[in-house]
């Protein structure tokens, strides 16, 4: 009987170690466990539209102000164009190429 609970519990401790490193090689890592963000988060204040964010966070993208003005939009899910103080908006880190 002990070497039957032995055997179980050795294969127990051996399927789990070998399921946690097949996970670690084959999946990724979550954007939020890192500190490298794929994004800056900026608190919007009175006076701001997407429009003056655009234009003040475009210059390592290198686009149009109306092109920054779409990304914006998109990625922080903004249908109607209009953002509110106190509300998080997600500045995208342009893609390196």
């Amino acid at each position: 009987m002990r070497a039957l609970v032995f055997g179980f519990t050795l294969m127990v401790l051996l399927g789990t170690s070998l399921f946690q490193l097949i996970g670690s090689i084959t999946w990724m890592k979550p954007a939020y466990a890192s500190n490298d963000l794929p994004y800056q988060t900026v608190i919007v204040q009175s006076g701001d539209s997407l429009w003056k964010l655009a234009d003040r966070y475009n210059e390592e993208h290198q686009l149009t102000v109306h092109e920054m003005v779409g990304i914006l939009a998109s990625e922080n899910r903004i249908s109607n164009g209009m953002i509110y103080p106190g509300q998080v908006i997600h500045i995208p880190h342009p893609v390196q190429k």
